[in-house]
């Protein structure tokens, strides 16, 4: 290693690894002050919070090292052209992609290590997160009823505790708003006077005494009145009362969060990839469902001849139309006239001839001739009129029962295809966001030789600005694949493809030693210098 090299990695390391800390730091500082609400009042051990901040740290390790490549390569290039070594290296023969040369090979171990982040300790470190911020939320309910404060940690009722004895089951002041009503908007309040509260095996047990229980009843029409409706409200007094809460809500099971939305954030990538691979086969297989097989409804189409065989009541010719000996015998055996049709023998007792249907998923068709089908101008009209009612409401039925198959099948293969597009996102993300690490070093190294201004005060300020665009490209990227706007690929790689232009444009000016005079003019404008 040469003493340029040593040079650029002993100056790199320190900016390196203090812009690594300080992101982490403002990263998991956001965090604690979002949801500062879910951890005051619960009483769980210090070391819990360390432990749910660890592997919080552990997750926003892919976000931050990017920040850290970028405040860096600024830095360090920004003091060197400041100090006018860069130009002295420069004016050597050194060209500047020489000088980067062990920075691109930090940055591509920093991509390295961002890929191995995203794929095996983030997974796992959010599994552990989401389980022990969730135990957090929902920590000893008992301890957790804070005096004028409503609590809303069981599910569907709300609770308020006046004043809480020293022993810590002693209560007083109590009311309890119940909504396990499906409509909300009925009133159901438990008021008392004092009361203790303990828990058990059964559950969390509240003891009220000397209260009251306001209860609106289901609307009634009034007499008289059309189209008004009150809600009686019923008030019952009672000396003592207990209700018991279900603490099964807040036990957590090993897989629930696996069957959360945030089931992508905890798979790597070869269980992101079978996922992906298991809802492509369901999606296939729904639609396999829609491949309508009509040979249930229609069994065929009959000639004249064939329908004859299988119709219960034989047809009857026109009266221009010979008979034939067949027909001749089967009258003159059943006593039917051979000139009318219609008249019967009054001696014989004949029951009167129905024609009995098909199955309600068979029907077997007779053309009104053997040219039906070409003479018709619909399937309907060549269709036996006796049938054609039984076809109609065959059809309709059959018509109902596929288009709510197909909602079903359509509503199914809609959530699969959003949960692809979440995995395929995550998958992708898990390189762009490698990716990125390079991106940024070539963004800022150029800029820094050009602004030629180091310290933490001008370069930290140019970084924030990028890595904003990259945060909130980011972001838009999983608010477009919501709604099927873009595919989740682009979206995964919308911050490389709007950053890697501005990479491109960067190198080229420092490469050419030309400057941008809006930054050079921002850096002398700049206060707070080094």
């Amino acid at each position: 290693m040469k003493k340029i090299d040593k040079l650029i990695v002993s100056s790199f390391w320190s900016p390196y690894l203090a812009s690594f800390l300080i992101a982490e730091f403002v990263l998991v500082i956001q965090f604690m002050w979002k949801y500062v609400d879910d951890f005051l009042g619960k009483s769980f051990p210090l070391t819990t919070l360390f432990e749910l901040v660890f592997y919080f740290a552990i997750t926003i390790i892919p976000m931050a090292i990017p920040l850290a490549i970028l405040i860096a390569s600024i830095m360090v290039f920004g003091n060197l052209s400041e100090r006018h070594e860069l130009s002295s290296l420069k004016s050597a023969g050194v060209s500047l992609i020489r000088i980067m040369r062990y920075s691109i090979v930090i940055a591509l171990c920093t991509a390295v290590f961002s890929y191995f982040t995203s794929n095996f300790l983030e997974p796992a470190a959010k599994f552990e997160f989401y389980s022990i911020f969730r135990s957090i939320q929902k920590q000893k309910p008992a301890l957790s009823l804070d005096e004028g404060i409503f609590n809303k940690d069981f599910k569907d009722y709300v609770i308020r505790i006046g004043e809480k004895g020293t022993d810590g089951r002693t209560i007083k002041d109590v009311m309890i708003y119940d909504h396990t009503s499906i409509d909300r908007r009925i009133v159901n309040v438990i008021t008392a006077e004092d009361g203790k509260m303990y828990s058990t095996d059964d559950g969390f047990i509240m003891e009220l005494r000397d209260g009251y229980q306001y209860k609106e009843l289901p609307p009634k029409a009034k007499k008289g009145k059309k189209n008004t409706k009150t809600n009686p409200l019923m008030r019952t007094e009672f000396k003592t009362i207990t209700k018991v809460f279900d603490l099964s809500q807040f036990e957590l099971d090993d897989d629930l969060n696996l069957g959360s939305r945030n089931k992508h954030e905890m798979l790597n990538r070869n269980q992101l990839i079978d996922e992906i691979d298991s809802l492509r086969v369901k999606i296939v297989a729904n639609k396999e469902k829609l491949a309508y097989d009509y040979s249930g409804f229609v069994s065929g189409i009959d000639i004249p001849n064939r329908i004859q065989k299988e119709r219960n009541l034989e047809e009857e010719p026109e009266e221009d139309e010979p008979l034939s000996q067949r027909m001749i015998q089967s009258r003159v055996k059943n006593g039917i006239s051979l000139t009318s049709p219609k008249k019967i023998d009054p001696n014989r007792n004949k029951k009167v001839a129905t024609v009995k249907k098909a199955p309600p998923s068979v029907y077997s068709l007779k053309l009104k001739n053997e040219e039906g089908i070409d003479t018709s101008s619909s399937f309907y009209e060549a269709i036996d009129p006796v049938r054609q009612v039984d076809v109609l409401e065959a059809g309709i039925k059959q018509s109902k029962a596929f288009n709510t198959s197909y909602t079903q099948v359509n509503s199914g293969n809609f959530s699969y295809n959003r949960q692809i597009n979440f995995y395929t996102l995550k998958l992708h993300q898990k390189f762009s966001w490698a990716v990125i690490c390079i991106v940024f070093l070539f963004i800022g190294a150029p800029l820094g030789s050009i602004i030629r201004k180091g310290g933490y005060g001008y370069p930290l300020l140019i970084s924030i600005i990028f890595y904003v665009v990259f945060v909130i490209s980011s972001i838009m990227g999983e608010k477009l694949i919501k709604n099927n706007t873009i595919s989740p690929i682009l979206a995964a790689w919308i911050p490389v493809l709007l950053l890697s232009p501005v990479a491109i444009f960067f190198s080229y000016k420092a490469l050419r030693d030309e400057k941008l005079d809006l930054l050079s003019g921002l850096a002398r404008l700049w206060p707070f210098g080094k």
